[in-house]
């Protein structure tokens, strides 16, 4: 049994953040003391643009935005999300104190998430502080096409010192390829995967709410969750509830509290919930990654939607677009013209999906020297 600390986001409020951590978590744990690394970055502290914003943040946003949080379900779903880590063993340390412990980690493990997403980069998710020779990644995410010139060094100084390298998307390893001149990068699932259809159902039959259990006991009905905000997503969801002739429910992101669509509203699910919506749909329509992820699992029929523009300099569209490209689905994608209408062949599908899960779980078996 090996002592792995996973270094990934979790603890906020969205639902593929901490699903992929409880999956990751889960499965490692089957095998190993696994643990969850809760890192704050204490030097943010002394810069004075930091402190006005904490300032602002804990002292007159509440205040102002209270009211917003209540209608939004904001604080319900919070603590419905944190129900995940009950059970969960979490180490906490800060940029000043403890880290001189994750060295009695057996294994530092980063992954999954954008965690190594330029424009979000926090140096910790690339562990240069450790001296530990037994650091891998397993589906860490880039979430763009492009490292910036400026913050290539960065990269390369520290995943050069990592002893296995495993991303999430194809893009992603072609850069890190070129970038550390390493052959020996590969692509493995987001870890929603390495959990069993059978094991997120049960996951979520413990834990729906009545409303949502409600909502969706008759399976009919279009299920719609988007990240994004993009003006024509109400005219995209009313076109093709029209065609199909079937209600909508929703529930907003975190990122996108102010949805307002045409159809019943669930404000504060929880991960559950979440599920529970998707695993029942007749369809899923979504810009998001993971409800992408959970769709395929389900076996459920999607339209995928862009949340960005394909010439946006920060776009994050790589990483669905890997992922349709990945199982022969691009035809699910969803601009604004004709609405895909070929079904998906879940016998092709699961089959491709199940070869993947066999060879991210090998990596795992390598990488950790523990068999899955």
């Amino acid at each position: 049994m090996k002592r792995i600390g996973i270094f990934t986001w979790f603890n906020v409020q969205n639902y593929g953040t901490a699903l992929q951590a409880f999956a990751l978590y889960t499965f490692l744990a089957k095998k190993n003391e696994v643990y969850l690394v809760d890192y704050f970055n204490t030097k943010k502290i002394s810069k004075l643009s930091y402190r006005i914003k904490l300032c602002v943040k804990y002292f007159l946003a509440p205040v102002l935005k209270i009211r917003d949080c209540f209608l939004s379900g904001n604080f319900i779903k919070g603590a419905k999300i944190s129900r995940c880590y009950r059970n969960i063993k979490i180490y906490r340390c800060s940029s000043t104190k403890k880290i001189s412990g994750l060295e009695k980690f057996d294994i530092l493990l980063t992954g999954s998430d954008q965690i190594w997403n330029p424009y979000y980069l926090e140096d910790f998710y690339l562990l240069g502080f450790s001296k530990n020779k037994n650091k891998i990644s397993y589906s860490s995410s880039i979430g763009v096409q492009t490292i910036p010139d400026e913050k290539k060094d960065v990269y390369k100084n520290c995943l050069s010192h990592f002893s296995h390298i495993a991303v999430r998307e194809k893009s992603a390893e072609f850069v890190l390829k070129a970038l550390l001149n390493r052959n020996d990068i590969c692509t493995v699932l987001d870890p929603v995967f390495l959990l069993s259809k059978n094991e997120w159902t049960e996951f979520y039959k413990r834990g729906i709410s009545r409303k949502t259990r409600n909502n969706v006991k008759n399976s009919n009905y279009i299920f719609c969750y988007f990240v994004g905000s993009r003006s024509e997503y109400k005219d995209y969801v009313e076109k093709i509830a029209g065609e199909y002739n079937l209600p909508v429910i929703y529930i907003p992101s975190s990122e996108n509290r102010n949805i307002a669509l045409d159809g019943k509203r669930i404000n504060s699910a929880g991960l559950e919930d979440f599920l529970c919506c998707i695993a029942n749909a007749a369809l899923v329509l979504t810009d998001s990654f993971h409800a992408t992820s959970f769709s395929l699992i389900f076996e459920k029929q999607f339209i995928e939607f862009l949340r960005f523009n394909r010439t946006a300099e920060k776009s994050q569209n790589s990483r669905i677009l890997d992922l349709l490209e990945k199982y022969c689905l691009d035809s699910r994608l969803f601009e604004g013209k004709s609405i895909p209408a070929k079904e998906i062949d879940y016998s092709v599908v699961t089959e491709k999906i199940k070869k993947d899960i066999d060879f991210s779980v090998k990596y795992l078996n390598a990488a950790c020297g523990v068999e899955f």
